[in-house]
């Protein structure tokens, strides 16, 4: 799966994208990927960046992005 793959699965998924949130060594490991220690950092930036383009754009404050 790549990052890209990842990513959509999260906007298409509220159950796996609040688990990418809250716990993405669990998530990454869920979907097949190994859990390391840049990857776990790289989906918790993208998350965050996610929450704060989705307010930029008028979006509301919400959890499962």
């Amino acid at each position: 799966m790549t990052f890209v793959e990842l990513l959509n699965k999260a906007l298409n998924d509220q159950r796996f994208a609040l688990l990418l949130a809250s716990n993405p060594h669990a998530a990454l490991n869920e979907v097949g990927i190994e859990p390391t220690p840049e990857r776990v950092e790289a989906v918790r930036l993208a998350m965050h960046a996610l929450k704060a383009a989705n307010i930029a754009f008028g979006g509301k404050v919400v959890d499962n992005i």
